[in-house]
C-alpha cells in the first residue's frame, strides 16, 4: 500500500439534491433514564445548533462555534471528528488535550448519549464546556457551514463500510466529500482516517490520493499497519473486528499549501 495504487473510475456522480441524505440509523434501542436524562440535560448546552440558534450557512468563525471563555486562546487548534460513535476515541482526545477545541459529529443518538454518559462519568463540566461543540446530523451540513481553513485536524474512524456494490455511492470517502475537506483544514492540517475493512481501505486510499489536496504522509508497510504512537484508544467498533481477525488499516493524509 505504499505504492500509488492503480485508480477506479471515480463512482461519484453528481446526484442533485441529496448531497445531505443520511443513510444511517439515527435511534436504536430504547434509551435507559440515565441516557435520556445525558441527551436532556447535557446535550442542549453542547449542540451547536441549540448554541447557534440555528446552524447558519456559514459560520463567520471557527470560534462562533464555542461560547466566549477568557479560558481558552482564540488560537486554540480546532480538531473535528466525524461520526464519533459511542463517543470513546472524542473522550479521550478531550482529556489529553486540555488546550485544544473540540467539534464531534453524530447522527446516532443512542451513540450521542453514550458519549454524554462518558464525559459525566470521567470530566468536569468546567473541562469541556467552552471547548466542545457536538452536531448531531448529516456531516456534509456542518462541513458546509464551517469555515475556509479552520479545522485544524479531521478524524474519520471506521465509517460505514457499505460493503454492497450498490451501496459504495454512500460512502462518506467521495470526491464531493474531500472537497469539503480540502475546504475546511487549514494548510498543513490533518485527516486521519482508520478502518478494519480491507476494501474501504483500499476505496478511502486510492479517492484521497486522486484528489489534489491531499499528500498521504506513509513512508513504510508500519505507518499504515501498526497503531500510531499518538491513537487515543481502539475503539468499541474497531476492537470488536479486531476480536474477529481484522486488521486496522490506518491512513493520514496532509492538507497541501493553498497557492
Amino acid at each position: 500500500m505504499t505504492q500509488k495504487p492503480t485508480i477506479r473510475p471515480s463512482s461519484d456522480a453528481k446526484r442533485k439534491g441529496i448531497d445531505y441524505m443520511f443513510f444511517g440509523r439515527r435511534h436504536g434501542r430504547t434509551l435507559r433514564k440515565g441516557r435520556k436524562a445525558a441527551l436532556n440535560d447535557t446535550l442542549p448546552a453542547l449542540s451547536l445548533v441549540e448554541r447557534l440558534g440555528k446552524l447558519p450557512q456559514k459560520l463567520a468563525t471557527i470560534h462562533d462555534a464555542f461560547p466566549k471563555s477568557g479560558r481558552m486562546d482564540d488560537a486554540a487548534p480546532v480538531w473535528l471528528e466525524i461520526g464519533f460513535g459511542s463517543g470513546d476515541y472524542l473522550a479521550k482526545m478531550l482529556a489529553a488535550y486540555p488546550n485544544h477545541r473540540f467539534i464531534g459529529c453524530e447522527p446516532f443518538m443512542n451513540g450521542v448519549s453514550n458519549f454524554l454518559k462518558i464525559l459525566h462519568e470521567t470530566m468536569d463540566e468546567a473541562d469541556y464546556a467552552d471547548r466542545l461543540g457536538l452536531w448531531h446530523d448529516s456531516a456534509e451540513i456542518l462541513l458546509d457551514a464551517l469555515p475556509d481553513a479552520s479545522i485544524d485536524r479531521l478524524y474519520l474512524l471506521n465509517p460505514d463500510p457499505w460493503p454492497k456494490k450498490r451501496h459504495h455511492k454512500r460512502r462518506f470517502v467521495q470526491p464531493a466529500n474531500l472537497d469539503r475537506i480540502a475546504r475546511v483544514l487549514k494548510d498543513g492540517g490533518e485527516f486521519i482516517t482508520a478502518t478494519d475493512v480491507l476494501d474501504l481501505g483500499e476505496w478511502m486510499l486510492e479517492h484521497t490520493l486522486r484528489h489534489d489536496a491531499f499528500v498521504w504522509t506513509a513512508q513504510s508497510k508500519d505507518d499504515w499497519s501498526v497503531m500510531p504512537d499518538d491513537w487515543m484508544v481502539t475503539t468499541r467498533y474497531a476492537q470488536k473486528g479486531a476480536d474477529q481477525g481484522r486488521n486496522e488499516i490506518y491512513l493520514r493524509f496532509v492538507r497541501k499549501n493553498r497557492a
